[in-house]
C-alpha cells in the first residue's frame, strides 16, 4: 500500500508537451531564417524640375539672393515617390547654375539660368537654405525586396528635409557642404536623423 501511494503522488510530465515545445521553438527559427534581405537589381527613373522664383541683387551686384522653386518624382522597383520644394542662395556672386546642395542621385551640377552671362569675376561665396517635402509610396530600404519576403518596417507616408549649407566657387572648382535634418522615415524611429554632405566638383 505504501509503495502504491508514493507512486500515485510522484509528479508526472507529459511527453507530448516537451515534445510541442522542441517543435514549436525548431520551426520558429526556419520561418526567422527563411526571412532575410536579398540581392536586388534596381532600375530608377528621377525627374526634377527647378524655376527661378525671385532674384534681387545691392551693392552693384556684389550681395545677391535668389529663389528657386523645385518638384520631381522618382519611379522604379528602389524608390516611389513625388518631391516638392524650394532653395534660398544668398551670398556674392552667385554661380550661374545651381546644383543640389545634398548628395543624391540627381546632385550633379544644373545648367539652370543659360540665359546669364558668365561674369569676369571668378570667385562666389554663397549661404544656402533649402527645404523639401516628400509623398513616399516607396522605399526600398524600408519595404525590403521587391519580389522575395525581406525584413521591414511600417514607414511613414510623408518626410521632410531642411538644409543648411555654404558654397565656395573658383573658375571650375566647387566646394559645397551642406547640413540636413531628416524627420521620421518609419515609425518606431528614434527621432530624426542629422547628417552633412561634402561635395567638390570640377566643371569642363
Amino acid at each position: 500500500m505504501e509503495q502504491a501511494r508514493r507512486r500515485r503522488t510522484r509528479p508526472r510530465v507529459p511527453k507530448t508537451r516537451r515534445t510541442s515545445s522542441t517543435t514549436s521553438a525548431t520551426s520558429t527559427r526556419r520561418r526567422a531564417g527563411t526571412i532575410s534581405r536579398e540581392n536586388e537589381f534596381t532600375v530608377n527613373l528621377h525627374y526634377r524640375r527647378a524655376i527661378k522664383a525671385f532674384e534681387w541683387s545691392a551693392f552693384n551686384d556684389q550681395l545677391e539672393m535668389q529663389g528657386i522653386a523645385q518638384f520631381g518624382a522618382d519611379l522604379g522597383n528602389a524608390w516611389i515617390n513625388a518631391r516638392a520644394g524650394g532653395t534660398v542662395r544668398i551670398g556674392y556672386n552667385l554661380p550661374a547654375d545651381f546644383s543640389d546642395p545634398k548628395l543624391s542621385a540627381t546632385a550633379y551640377t544644373h545648367q539652370l539660368f543659360a540665359e546669364r552671362e558668365e561674369r569676369a569675376r571668378s570667385f562666389s561665396a554663397y549661404l544656402i537654405f533649402a527645404a523639401e517635402g516628400r509623398a513616399v509610396g516607396r522605399d526600398i530600404f524600408l519595404d525590403g525586396n521587391t519580389f522575395a519576403d525581406s525584413h521591414s518596417v511600417d514607414k511613414r507616408p510623408f518626410v521632410a528635409d531642411l538644409t543648411a549649407g555654404v558654397g565656395l566657387r573658383y573658375k571650375r572648382l566647387r566646394l559645397t557642404y551642406a547640413h540636413t535634418y531628416r524627420t521620421e522615415e518609419f515609425r518606431g524611429q528614434d527621432g530624426g536623423q542629422v547628417f552633412g554632405s561634402l561635395a567638390l566638383g570640377l566643371e569642363f
